[in-house]
């Protein structure tokens, strides 16, 4: 064999090796693609199945209960404590109808406290970064004493509670109308590099809370 053919033989081989990797590297990039896509529709299935229970919590509070002054227990509500304690939760406990199907009343409570800072971008207009440390949350739902979920990196959950004139009230007996504005950072990417904003907000009007 000459060496112009040892040469020729050592350059093919040289190149289907390269070849090879190649591929296996894209096939790997191809598999963490997909993993990543599914572990991130997963929170995100997760996010949105979270807010259906929020709404119909919301919606029926207050049902299974003939007397409207017992929908809240006592020290029910606290929405501001968390927001100067690390290790303090905030509140919001009621009874109504956990299950639409149900005619029993649960005690149905919202927990949610201090669980770091993330930086996000505040600029959602596409120009120039506006990166804010902003304080997150993990938000948890129980009924009847069971935790139903947990949402961590929750930046806001703001609960508004309003007399029949639409005036800001904190007296349970006088709340006809609740609007909650929840945002959570989901990722959009499997190591975390980037995150979206996932905003939801919603207004209730419970028509238990209009009883005489």
């Amino acid at each position: 064999m000459g060496m112009q053919q040892m040469i020729y033989y050592a350059a093919a081989t040289l190149i289907g090796f390269v070849v090879i990797l190649l591929m296996s590297s894209l096939l790997l990039r191809g598999q963490e693609t997909s993993v990543d896509t599914t572990q991130i529709l997963r929170a995100k299935n997760y996010l949105y199945s979270a807010i259906q229970n929020i709404e119909l919590d919301f919606r029926n509070l207050g049902g299974g209960k003939d007397d409207v002054s017992t929908i809240f227990p006592l020290s029910a509500i606290d929405l501001v404590g968390c927001s100067s304690f690390a290790e303090y939760d905030c509140k919001f406990r009621f009874y109504g109808r956990a299950d639409s199907t149900s005619a029993d009343s649960s005690l149905i409570e919202y927990f949610w406290r201090q669980s770091g800072t993330e930086t996000i971008d505040t600029d959602l207009s596409g120009g120039n970064d506006e990166l804010v440390d902003t304080q997150m949350y993990t938000l948890r739902r129980v009924v009847d004493g069971q935790q139903r979920f947990a949402i961590d990196r929750v930046s806001r959950f703001d609960i508004g509670t309003f007399d029949a004139d639409g005036k800001l009230t904190a007296n349970p007996s006088a709340f006809r109308q609740i609007e909650i504005d929840l945002r959570v950072l989901v990722p959009t990417t499997q190591a975390d590099e980037a995150l979206e904003e996932v905003r939801w907000r919603s207004v209730f009007r419970p028509v238990n809370l209009t009883r005489e």
